[in-house]
């Protein structure tokens, strides 16, 4: 990844960064129609289920599912892996594709977690835009226990430098720009902050904007629910010029959801994010089919989050090459010229000592016990274990491109090259941070 480090982040199944089809419950029905397509639903979901209402909160760990021989889930990413997260009751209930060709992936069957009992992951992939799709295909054994579930996923993405923290900008910001019939709604407890700007003026003049600097990532977040439909995010400045268009829509309300993600910005430069509540290709939006008074399409804002870094050290002298010769051979010397001073040191309490003893009696304090009894104390062993740790760090240390933080989240597989696949705990998106791969999948509650 060149000079890119790796950040990963998860996005739970509400994301509408993941494009479902048939359509996720748009709305298929009262209860949603597996065999039609996808349907969100969450542990713990009542069997049930209510009238459609913006009210009907995600209370659990969120899911997409299906029946449907043939129903996709397509996402598209820049980076160089992904962690698919499901359930699946039988082999060959699904199929992956990479960039539009049928790709092998790997498995796990552990570190999910609660969040479905597979792992399907492409990790070391070279840098740049990646389109992944999974297809479901269950089989008779697979209905009998259950449906496809879908979790979401884990995406490894590039910054410049170390990362140092997130910055989290309320929708309240006053450098918020908010054009079109905005409602700001300052008690809604499932936003970041209790706060969340709402628009259900279906035109290409309802937009908010915000411009920022200092960032390496950079993540929308909403909230999709019954009302919310087809939304188009763009992202410019600092030589970047994305624009995508979603959709939002979401029969249960899912709170601080990632609409949109870009990495490897330049801190250095100022951006322009905009998110407007329309979509071109489809200006006459009937979604959704059940929503709010007078049927309007919605679209929210509740937080940006800016992930902050530090740039990577320099290489001494200025060149990326490999400096470990230089480094060991002032290590050596080093060592060499204590070595030279410790003898000169014994020499001297030596000839001093045979001064006191002009008779040439055994002297019962020689300098050289006294050096073996010292070698036996805690400053010498001490020392020589930092010395030894640090050559060691030196001749056998990885490349300066190595992930920084393997150290503190697996430990290293010599079989595979890959390192440790942690547990996934269940984090809630703003406790997200720069991790190891495969990042945590957190809880929507």
């Amino acid at each position: 990844m060149s000079q890119l480090q790796p950040y990963n982040l998860s996005l739970s199944s509400s994301s509408p960064a993941f494009i479902y089809s048939p359509f996720r419950d748009g709305y298929w029905g009262t209860n949603g129609d597996l065999a039609g397509g996808w349907r969100s639903s969450f542990k713990g979901a009542p069997l049930s289920w209510p009238a459609a209402n913006i009210n009907n909160l995600i209370d659990g760990v969120a899911y997409e599912e299906t029946w449907k021989d043939g129903a996709s889930v397509t996402f598209t990413f820049e980076g160089t892996g992904f962690y698919f997260c499901l359930t699946s009751y039988a082999p060959n209930t699904y199929s992956v594709s990479m960039n539009g060709t049928a790709a092998g992936y790997l498995i796990q069957t552990g570190p999910c977690g609660s969040n479905g009992n597979v792992m399907a992951f492409m990790d070391n992939l070279p840098y740049g835009s990646h389109t992944v799709q999974l297809v479901a295909h269950p089989t008779s054994t697979e209905l009998d226990q259950g449906s496809v579930q879908f979790y979401g996923a884990n995406v490894t993405l590039g910054m410049n430098g170390t990362y140092t923290q997130n910055i989290v900008i309320d929708d309240r910001d006053p450098a918020w720009f908010y054009y079109g019939n905005w409602t700001a709604t300052t008690a809604n407890p499932y936003a970041t902050s209790g706060s969340l700007h709402r628009n259900c003026w279906y035109n290409p003049s309802s937009l908010a904007r915000y411009t920022f600097s200092d960032a390496n990532v950079v993540w929308l977040l909403g909230q999709p629910w019954i009302d919310a439909g087809p939304y188009t995010v763009s992202l410019t400045g600092g030589g970047k010029n994305t624009t995508v268009t979603y959709n939002a829509s979401n029969f249960w309300t899912s709170p601080q959801v990632i609409l949109f993600a870009a990495a490897d910005l330049d801190p250095g430069q100022k951006y322009t994010i905009t998110l407007t509540n329309f979509d071109s290709s489809q200006p006459g939006s009937t979604i959704p089919v059940v929503a709010n008074e007078g049927n309007q399409t919605c679209t929210s804002v509740d937080a940006l989050v800016l992930t902050q870094t530090q740039p990577l050290p320099s290489p001494p002298g200025g060149s990326s090459g490999n400096s470990t010769g230089p480094i060991v051979g002032g290590v050596i010397g080093g060592v060499g010229g204590l070595l030279l001073l410790a003898l000169l040191w014994w020499w001297w309490r030596r000839h001093q000592a045979r001064n006191r003893n002009p008779r040439g009696q055994v002297d019962l304090n020689d300098p050289l016990e006294d050096a073996l009894q010292a070698s036996r104390q805690e400053p010498s062993p001490f020392f020589l274990g930092m010395l030894s740790a640090f050559m060691t760090s030196i001749l056998f240390s990885p490349k300066a491109c190595r992930q920084e933080s393997l150290h503190h989240e697996g430990a290293a597989n010599a079989s595979s090259g890959r390192a440790a696949l942690p547990t996934p705990g269940l984090l809630h998106p703003l406790q997200l941070r720069q991790t190891t791969f495969p990042p945590t999948l957190f809880k929507t509650q």
